[in-house]
């Protein structure tokens, strides 16, 4: 019985959802992830789905992780406490802007490291003179990139045994000059052989 009353109110929960918003798939990923349709609004033209907290249009299957709640409620803490900014690039990739500093946020776990450095402040260490981080296993390299932007450390020495991150670096570092002069990644050879 309980089980055909929850399917029933996800039905009508859904019903209600393509009525205020008429496509199919944007109205299923609200329901999926529990997003009230007034939070939103669709773009007929475009068929996108409009976050009116982030100010984003987000376009089919590309951009889907930003609407589970937890990547969705960091994106809003981001914008309210630290000012954050989103935009999309032509190349259909979100783009944030926070204090100076701008990073490509291509899924998860970028907004989440995103809200750890930023919003939590994870890695605000204040020191009294010029300072130079080690980071050992930067995975994504968006706390990296942070650390000598916007704490203005002296320089953030970097690695990470993933090719990954190579790719990465290649889509951030153009946003920003400045982080080609303070971010100096240690080739992947070095971090393999140095596991001490």
């Amino acid at each position: 019985m309980w089980q055909q009353l929850t399917k029933f109110r996800e039905s009508y929960i859904a019903l209600k959802t393509l009525t205020r918003i008429p496509d199919y798939y944007w109205s299923r990923q609200l329901v999926t992830h529990q997003i009230s349709p007034k939070a939103v609004s669709y773009e007929r033209d475009t068929q996108r789905l409009r976050l009116s907290p982030l100010g984003i249009a987000l376009a089919k299957q590309t951009h889907n992780f930003v609407l589970k709640s937890e990547i969705f409620n960091a994106a809003k803490v981001l914008k309210s406490l630290n000012g954050a900014e989103f935009t999309i690039d032509g190349q259909d990739e979100i783009i944030i802007s926070v204090s100076g500093f701008k990073a490509i946020v291509q899924n998860e776990q970028d907004m989440c490291i995103l809200r750890e450095v930023v919003a939590d402040g994870a890695y605000n260490f204040v020191y009294d003179r010029p300072t130079v981080v080690w980071d050992i296993g930067m995975n994504t390299g968006l706390a990296s990139l942070f650390l000598p932007v916007i704490l203005a450390y002296k320089q953030c020495m970097a690695t990470n045994p993933s090719v990954r991150l190579t790719s990465r670096r290649s889509v951030i570092l153009p946003l920003i000059p400045i982080y080609r002069q303070k971010l100096s990644p240690l080739p992947t050879e070095l971090a393999l052989r140095n596991r001490s």
